[in-house]
């Protein structure tokens, strides 16, 4: 009987304990500095991925720039030679009436 006594006590003390925990030992100053210090190192690899993610854009843009610099370049070519194939279309027009 005092087995199911023990029993019942024990299963009456962990609904009791389910109900009302226990309360929380208070954090020491060094579990506080040591949370305080993690927080801030998540903190810190944040920025440094931002900050890479800000290199990478500026990266695909510059070559992007530059792409569009020498279809630029390339397409005043390429009118520079229209113009001159036409004059020279003209002149011979001209030179052979």
């Amino acid at each position: 009987m005092s087995e199911k006594l023990q029993l019942i006590r024990e299963l009456w003390n962990m609904a009791k304990d389910m109900i009302n925990p226990p309360a929380k030992p208070e954090e020491s100053p060094e579990e506080k500095r040591i949370k305080t210090s993690i927080e801030a190192l998540k903190d810190i690899a944040d920025i440094a991925l931002k900050i890479e993610q800000v290199e990478t854009t500026i990266k695909a843009t510059t070559t992007a720039i530059s792409s569009i610099e020498e279809e630029i370049k390339r397409q005043r070519t390429i009118s520079i030679l229209a113009i001159l194939v036409s004059s020279i279309a003209v002149l011979l027009v001209i030179l052979l009436k």
